[in-house]
């Protein structure tokens, strides 16, 4: 039997999705201090705002090169992140409904605002529908060409682990991790950092699974992006950050090694194919 393609729907819901978020990121990332006016909500800490920025920047190469793959083992990799992120963005916004600007005089603002709300109520419902599509056209799996080493898969999944876990506590009790948060965040930006650290996690516990360069290459990717992005926010506002904290140190020590992952991964992964290993 055939590989299973990656569909045209599903194909195209990934570059429309790539587009949503690079838009998002524009303001988040050049305009950090004025979120009141150019952003769905207020978000006070610049940091916390160019934290968002970059993840959704990051989220942009996985989901574009995710959908230039022909098969959809090799494209897959940006799928349950993704849904994941979106369901726990869109939760978290219906939970703080009141500090969205919905009710702003600002034209621009208040279409950004009731621009955020539709996406992330309508794209989980697509993407389900899509997906549900995708898994049923006909085809298998292509074999792994390119397995990635063991301390490869050990290190991805301790990561997804720490980072699942950390994100679901966040998400759930905002209250019982904001004293322990390298810089100051609200209800609101707890859950929305919550939401990308718990996305980041499964992408990174699915890339362990997969266990296979060809497979992986769009993680790969964003998380060389996102290590870059984010490394670059924390020495752009680094006064901002509690540097007395053990978890400034960790954060900063799991940058550094989503960077890592990601440079040495997307290395390895847009390597060509040797006639060996498409033999065996």
């Amino acid at each position: 039997m055939r590989e299973r393609p990656l569909i045209p729907a599903m194909r195209g819901l990934l570059v429309v999705a790539s587009g949503l978020v690079l838009a998002v990121g524009i303001p988040l990332v050049l305009k950090p201090e004025e979120t009141a006016e150019y952003f769905s909500w207020t978000v006070s800490q610049p940091l916390t705002a160019t934290f968002l920025g970059s993840a959704y920047w990051a989220s942009f190469l996985l989901e574009i090169e995710a959908s230039r793959r022909q098969w959809w083992d090799h494209a897959r990799i940006a799928v349950p992140a993704v849904f994941a992120f979106t369901v726990l963005t869109l939760i978290a916004t219906l939970n703080n409904l009141e500090k969205f600007h919905f009710g702003d005089p600002g034209y621009v603002v208040s279409i950004i605002t009731w621009g955020w709300l539709i996406v992330y109520v309508v794209v989980p419902v697509i993407m389900v529908v899509v997906w549900v599509r995708q898994t049923r056209e006909p085809g298998i799996d292509g074999p792994r060409l390119r397995r990635t080493p063991p301390w490869f898969r050990v290190i991805a999944i301790a990561i997804g682990v720490a980072l699942i876990a950390y994100g679901a506590v966040m998400f759930l009790r905002p209250s019982a991790v904001l004293s322990s948060w390298p810089w100051p965040l609200t209800t609101l930006t707890a859950q929305a950092v919550a939401a990308w650290l718990v996305g980041i996690g499964i992408a990174s516990a699915h890339t362990a699974w997969e266990g296979d360069w060809e497979r992986i290459q769009p993680a790969m990717a964003a998380n060389f992006a996102l290590g870059v992005l984010e490394l670059f926010s924390l020495l752009r506002f680094h006064g901002d950050v509690d540097w007395g904290r053990a978890s400034a140190w960790i954060y900063l020590a799991v940058l550094v090694g989503l960077l890592g992952l990601g440079a040495y991964g997307w290395f390895e992964a847009t390597r060509p194919i040797s006639a060996d290993q498409r033999a065996g």
